[in-house]
């Protein structure tokens, strides 16, 4: 099995892997293969780790102006969620001792994008415990910037993606 999402559901797909790798989920720890996740969110705002802090500039780089979603839209989606600082079901960034357990995983984010470190460090921190991680980063684009099909980035990331899949899969094959 592999998950996969973006945006809140990229989120989705790191915390689910989460669960079933941690025995919280009715299906065996050995179920999940893969991740696939575009601009996760990890961490909340008000709970980015002292490790990370110097490097996580994108909640303030992005915190106005930013096409889609800006820092207020990640502050309200964690607040009608529930979710709080020290969240781990979700926030996986939270959970470092869980970052070993993860099968491969592919991670892209995007520059002007709030989450944008988020999915960066957590790619990095999943490589550093030892996973298979492919990252993608798309420069001068913002969150979910491929829901405009007309964009020529939306046929990179596309191919891309195919290919971060295909990825994925040959990582257990």
């Amino acid at each position: 099995m592999y998950t996969i999402g973006g945006s809140a559901g990229g989120t989705l797909s790191l915390s689910l892997a989460r669960r079933i790798l941690l025995g919280q989920s009715p299906l065996p720890k050995n179920a999940i293969k893969g991740v696939v996740s575009f601009v996760p969110s990890a961490f909340h705002p008000k709970n980015i780790p002292k490790q990370f802090k110097a490097e996580h500039t994108s909640l303030t780089d992005n915190a106005t102006n930013a096409p889609f979603i800006d820092r207020s839209s990640v502050e309200s989606c964690n607040d009608l969620c529930g979710l709080g600082p020290s969240d781990q079901e979700y926030l996986v960034g939270n959970d470092p001792e869980s970052y070993k357990l993860f099968p491969p995983t592919y991670i892209a984010t995007c520059e002007f994008d709030p989450l944008r470190d988020d999915g960066k460090i957590m790619a990095r921190a999943l490589k550093e415990a030892g996973v298979p991680v492919r990252y993608d980063h798309y420069d001068g684009l913002p969150h979910c910037f491929w829901f405009v099909p007309k964009l020529p980035e939306t046929a990179v990331f596309m191919q891309n993606t195919v290919a971060g899949i295909e990825w994925v899969i040959e990582q257990i094959a």
